[in-house]
C-alpha cells in the first residue's frame, strides 16, 4: 500500500493565508455595505465606519457646536455660535443616499485614494431673521460703504448706449453673509473674512447675457426704413432710430413707441391730406382753398408704429410703403366724383353724384358767435327721426330738438339736418338767425339730401 503523499507545509501556509485575506475582504466589504467607507468626511466632519444614522448626528452635533470668528482687514469684529443662528444640517436624506452610491468592495484601496467628501452646504439652513440683525451688530454700516454694481448697458447723454462694467462694493446683506457662513461652516473653516461676504455682482462684463444684448443694440442700430407714400420718399434718420432705443427696468433694449408716433404725426403734419389744406374747384366761386377738417388720407400713427418697432427689433433693411388710413389716399386735392359742396359766402350747398350736380338748395350755416367752421369732412353717420342733443353757447341753455333728418361729417357736432323752426334759407338768414355751426336744410329737401348722401362721402365746405 502507497503511503499519502502530504503537500509541502508553506504551501499550506500559503493558503490558509489567501483564505483568511479573502475572508477579510468579503467581511470588510458586506461591513462597508452600512458603513462609510475610510477617509470619507461629511463636508469638515469626519464619517469614516460609521452608519448613515452615527454620520447623521455626528454631523448636527459638530456644526451645531461650532464657532465662528468675523475678521474684516486683519481685525477680528466678531464672534458667533452656530446654536444661536439657528444652524441645522438636514443631511440624513443625503447620508442615505451617499452609502448607496459608495463601493463597498473598494474598501482596501480607500485607504490610499484620497479623501472621499460629501458637500453638505445645500443642507446646511440658518435663520436669515438673525442673521438679519447680525449684520450691524458687527458694526457693518452699509449706508457707509460703496455699493456693488452689475455690469450693465447705459446710454449716455448723447443717446450712445455702451457696456459700464461692474464695480466691486463692500456692502453685507443678510443673503450674503448668511451664504458666507455657510460656505465656510461646510468647509470647516473656522474663521470667515467679512470680504468673502461683500454683494458680489451678478453680471459682469463677460457674462453671456450682457454680450447678447449689446450686439442686440448693434443690430438695432443697423436698422434702415425708407417708407414711399403717395409719390414722397422719407428714410427714417439713423440718429432717430438711436434715439428711440432705450433700456428697460430689466436693462434690456427696447424701442420707444410713443415716440415712434410722436415722428409718424410730424410726417402725417408735413404730408398727409388730412392735415393740409387742399385746393377745390367750387360752383360758384372757382378754385377756393379748404382746410384740413376729417376727410384726407394718413399714414396710421399706432399701426404703423407697432412696423417700425418690429423692424428695429429686427434690425431690418427695409423699404415699404406705410400703413395708411383714411380717404383719397393717392388722390391729391381730387375728392372724387360724389360729394357734398357747401359755399358759406352763399349760403348754398351743392350735391354732387358722378361728377355732376343732382341737387341745389340755399341754407342757413352756424350764427356769428358759433360759426360753422370750413374744411374737408365726410359722412360718418346718418340717422332719421332723432333728437339733437347740446347746450347753446347763445342762450347758455340745453336744448333738445327733434330732427327727421341727421347727418353727421365732423368730430364736433356739425352736420346737415332739417330745421323746419326757419323762416327762411339763404342769404342773411344766418346772421341773425343762424344755427350753432350745423348745415340747416330746407325740411322739403331735406328727404332728397338724405337720399343722395351716403356714408364716407366728402363734406366739402368753405
Amino acid at each position: 500500500m502507497e503511503k499519502i503523499r502530504q503537500l509541502p507545509k508553506r504551501y499550506v501556509i500559503t493558503a490558509i493565508v489567501a483564505l483568511l485575506i479573502l475572508l477579510i475582504y468579503f467581511v470588510g466589504a458586506f461591513y462597508f455595505k452600512s458603513h462609510f467607507l475610510p477617509r470619507s468626511y461629511a463636508g469638515p466632519v469626519e464619517i469614516s465606519q460609521m452608519t448613515p444614522q452615527q454620520a447623521t448626528e455626528t454631523v448636527e452635533q459638530n456644526l451645531e457646536s461650532k464657532t465662528l470668528i468675523f475678521n474684516e482687514n486683519e481685525n477680528n469684529i466678531g464672534y458667533i455660535e452656530m446654536n444661536q443662528i439657528g444652524m441645522s444640517a438636514e443631511v440624513d436624506e443625503l447620508m442615505g443616499q451617499a452609502i448607496q452610491n459608495q463601493n463597498g468592495w473598494s474598501w482596501p484601496i480607500a485607504f490610499f485614494n484620497g479623501d472621499k467628501v460629501v458637500n453638505i452646504q445645500d443642507q446646511i439652513q440658518i435663520d436669515e431673521n438673525i442673521v438679519a440683525g447680525l449684520v450691524p451688530s458687527l458694526g457693518i454700516k452699509n449706508e457707509e460703504r460703496e455699493p456693488t454694481v452689475d455690469a450693465q448697458l447705459v446710454k449716455n447723454a448723447n443717446g450712445e448706449i455702451s457696456v459700464a462694467e461692474e464695480t466691486y462694493g463692500n456692502q453685507v446683506t443678510s443673503d450674503s453673509l448668511a451664504q458666507a457662513i455657510v460656505q465656510s461652516v461646510g468647509t470647516g473653516a473656522g474663521q470667515l473674512n467679512i470680504e468673502d461676504a461683500y454683494v458680489k455682482p451678478t453680471e459682469l462684463t463677460e457674462s453671456e447675457s450682457l454680450i447678447q444684448r449689446a450686439d442686440i443694440i448693434e443690430q438695432m442700430k443697423s436698422t434702415s426704413i425708407t417708407l414711399e407714400f403717395d409719390g414722397n420718399s422719407v428714410t427714417i434718420p439713423q440718429g432717430q432710430i438711436n434715439a428711440w432705443i432705450y433700456l428697460d427696468e430689466d436693462n434690456n433694449p427696447q424701442v420707444d413707441q410713443e415716440a415712434v408716433e410722436e415722428y409718424i404725426l410730424s410726417l402725417n403734419e408735413q404730408y398727409a391730406g388730412l392735415f393740409l389744406p387742399r385746393n377745390f374747384n367750387s360752383t360758384y366761386q372757382g378754385e377756393v382753398q379748404v382746410q384740413p377738417g376729417t376727410y384726407g388720407w394718413f399714414i396710421d400713427r399706432y399701426d404703423e408704429a407697432e412696423l417700425i418697432v418690429q423692424d428695429i427689433h429686427n434690425g431690418a433693411q427695409v423699404t415699404r410703403e406705410p400703413v395708411i388710413g383714411g380717404s383719397g389716399y393717392g388722390m391729391g386735392d381730387y375728392v372724387g366724383e360724389d360729394y357734398v359742396e357747401v359755399d358759406i359766402a352763399y349760403q348754398m350747398m351743392f350735391i354732387y353724384r358722378d361728377g355732376q350736380l343732382v341737387l341745389d338748395t340755399p341754407i342757413v350755416s352756424g350764427i356769428i358767435g358759433a360759426e360753422t367752421v370750413p374744411g374737408a369732412y365726410q359722412v360718418w353717420n346718418m340717422e332719421q327721426d332723432t333728437n339733437l342733443v347740446g347746450y347753446n353757447t347763445i342762450t347758455e341753455q340745453d336744448y333738445v330738438q327733434p330732427v327727421s333728418y341727421w347727418i353727421a361729417f365732423d368730430d364736433q357736432a356739425q352736420g346737415i339736418h332739417d330745421a323746419s323752426w326757419q323762416s327762411s334759407f339763404g342769404g342773411n338768414a344766418y346772421q341773425t338767425a343762424g344755427s350753432l355751426g350745423c348745415i340747416n336744410t330746407p325740411p322739403g329737401m331735406m328727404g332728397q339730401v338724405f337720399e343722395l348722401v351716403e356714408y364716407g362721402m366728402p363734406v366739402i365746405i368753405f
